[in-house]
C-alpha cells in the first residue's frame, strides 16, 4: 500500500504540457499524408512528359499501378502512428509512466525520421528544380503540381522536426514527470500479510493431548 507518511508530488491539475504533447503527437501522426500529393503530383509531371499513354490512361491510374507498394506503406504508417498517438495520448492524460516512456522512444526515432525527410525534399527540390521551371513554361499541369507538393511537404516536414523534437523534450521536464511518477508500494514495520491457512477473531486456548494434561 501507498504509505501516508511520504505524500505524492502529482500535481493536483494537469500540466499543460500534457496537452501540448496531446496536440502534437496527433499533427505527427498525420503529417506522412503531405507525401500523397506528392507522388500524385510526381505520377502526373511524369504521365505527361516522359510517357505515351493509352487511350483512356490517366495520371492517378498511372499512379495506382507502378506505386501502390508506396502509398500502401504510407497507410499503414500513418496507421501505426495514429495507434501509437493514441496511446501516448490516453496513457499520459491518465498519468501512466509507461506512456511516457512509449512517447519519449517513437518520437525520438520520428525525430531522426523527420530529419531525412526534410533533406530528401530540400535535395530533391534542388534536383529538379529546373526541369520543373521549364516544363512548366511548357504548360505541363504536372510541372506545377510538382512544385506545388513540394513547397507543402517542405514546411510540413519542417512542422514534425520541430514538434517531434518539443514532444521529446516535454516528456523529460519535471512537470510531466511529476505527473506519470514510478508508482512505489512500501510495507509498514511490523505488518504482515495474512497467510495461508490464518484464522481471523478471538485467540483461542491452547488444546494439549490428553496424556499432557495435568491433575490437580
Amino acid at each position: 500500500m501507498l504509505d501516508p507518511r511520504y505524500p505524492s508530488q502529482t500535481p493536483a491539475r494537469i500540466p499543460i504540457a500534457i496537452a501540448l504533447i496531446q496536440f502534437a503527437v496527433f499533427f505527427i501522426a498525420l503529417s506522412p499524408l503531405a507525401l500523397v500529393p506528392l507522388m500524385q503530383a510526381d505520377a502526373t509531371y511524369y504521365f505527361e512528359t516522359w510517357i505515351e499513354p493509352e487511350p483512356g490512361d490517366t495520371a492517378t491510374q498511372y499512379m495506382l499501378e507502378h506505386s501502390y507498394v508506396e502509398l500502401g506503406l504510407i497507410g499503414v504508417g500513418v496507421v501505426l502512428l495514429l495507434v501509437l498517438a493514441i496511446v501516448s495520448a490516453v496513457g499520459l492524460h491518465k498519468g501512466k509512466r509507461s506512456a511516457r516512456i512509449l512517447t519519449a522512444i517513437w518520437v525520438g526515432i520520428l525525430v531522426v525520421g523527420a530529419i531525412g525527410w526534410e533533406s530528401w525534399v530540400w535535395i530533391w527540390s534542388s534536383s529538379l528544380g529546373e526541369d520543373l521551371e521549364s516544363a512548366s513554361a511548357g504548360k505541363f499541369s504536372g510541372a506545377q503540381y510538382y512544385m506545388d507538393a513540394l513547397d507543402l511537404n517542405i514546411p510540413v516536414a519542417a512542422a514534425t522536426l520541430v514538434l517531434a523534437l518539443l514532444v521529446f523534450i516535454l516528456v523529460l521536464t519535471p512537470a510531466v514527470r511529476r505527473w506519470t511518477p514510478k508508482r512505489s508500494y512500501v510495507v509498514f514495520a511490523g505488518q504482515q500479510a495474512p497467510t495461508a491457512g490464518a484464522q481471523f477473531g478471538p485467540p483461542q486456548q491452547a488444546q494439549f493431548p490428553p496424556s499432557d494434561q495435568r491433575q490437580f
